[in-house]
């Protein structure tokens, strides 16, 4: 068997799609250094057909024998599991019921985390780019179901309960804390590769954020179904002007610094029973920084009108 099982949950926004990239296209070489990318339930590049096949239930048996098989067939290093889709009590719950007890008391889950107002403002623009949410982006992060989704403490709290065998712990999502300020290198460092051992990370700009005025463009947008939608996300993702591209644009200061306040006291106690206690804690607010681009109404009005059009334009080519 193997000597760790790594299961890694994102969460959102925190590198997860570059890191699950990086590890499929060099599970082989990574094989041969000890980092083993279980290949059990993994299509593309991440393992979350897992969690789509444990939502739809009946196959828990098949699931069992078949994950637990390749990890026991083993030996030594780290076997990895990398799954977004599984973060969250129910999810991981049952994650790790599918495991064997033997297995279980190896397993280490490792979450990186963005600070709070982050999260919720990336759950938001998630939400909305998809159509799943209608109203102001800035109302959902401060939506009480959201609220509680945004509690790190709570969620290990409820699986550190329920699966005391199992180690967690959070990593805080800030490029100056990872190591050489990237998510690659720092999940390779945790999982025991030396520097020398890890290749060539080409995946630091995946999946990037659209801006507040472009993902209000794509949720406005009438599609021809969901097809089209994705077609045009895709698609949009290859533009090179940086102002479609943007993050901390939701919430202007005030509004961030209350979310920040909520989880102040949680966020303490989170790093101190879950955190590398090598490491600090999430960065504080700093509006004179980069952590606010929320700009004037006619600077947004321009981006709106600009957005739209770039999103009508490329609907229609791929209609």
């Amino acid at each position: 068997m193997y000597d760790r099982i790594i299961l890694h949950l994102g969460t959102p926004k925190t590198g997860t799609t570059g890191l699950q990239q990086y590890l499929s296209q060099n599970s082989e070489d990574l094989a041969s250094k000890g980092a083993h990318y279980l290949k059990s339930f993994r299509r593309g590049p991440s393992h979350n057909y897992l969690m789509r096949l444990l939502r739809k239930g009946g196959k828990k048996l098949f699931i069992r024998n078949k994950l637990n098989a390749e990890i026991m067939a083993g030996e030594g290093g780290a076997a990895i599991l990398s799954t977004e889709t599984a973060y969250g009590v129910f999810g991981t719950t049952h994650v790790l019921k599918s495991l064997e007890p033997e297995v279980r008391e190896r397993v280490e889950i490792l979450c990186y985390a963005r600070r709070q107002d982050l999260f919720l403002e990336a759950m938001a623009k998630q939400k909305a780019k998809n159509a799943l949410f209608r109203g102001e982006l800035s109302s959902y992060c401060f939506d009480e179901k959201q609220r509680r989704k945004a509690s790190y403490l709570s969620f290990a709290d409820k699986i550190g309960n329920r699966f005391p065998e199992v180690s967690i712990q959070f990593r805080a999502f800030d490029r100056t804390q990872l190591k050489d300020g990237d998510v690659v290198q720092d999940f390779c460092a945790f999982a025991g590769l030396a520097p020398e051992d890890r290749p060539e990370n080409p995946f630091s700009g995946s999946n990037r954020t659209p801006s507040l005025q472009v993902v209000e463009a794509l949720r406005d947008h009438d599609f021809q179904g969901n097809v089209h939608r994705r077609n045009t996300l895709r698609e949009i993702m290859k533009q090179d002007n940086k102002d479609f591209f943007r993050s901390r644009d939701v919430l202007p200061p005030e509004a961030r610094e209350r979310i920040i306040a909520l989880y102040a006291g949680e966020n303490d106690e989170l790093f101190e029973r879950y955190g590398d206690k090598g490491r600090a804690r999430f960065t504080a607010f700093d509006a004179s920084r980069d952590d606010n681009y929320i700009g004037d109404e006619a600077d947004r009005t321009a981006s709106r009108t600009l957005a739209r059009e770039m999103v009508e334009t490329v609907a229609e080519g791929c209609g």
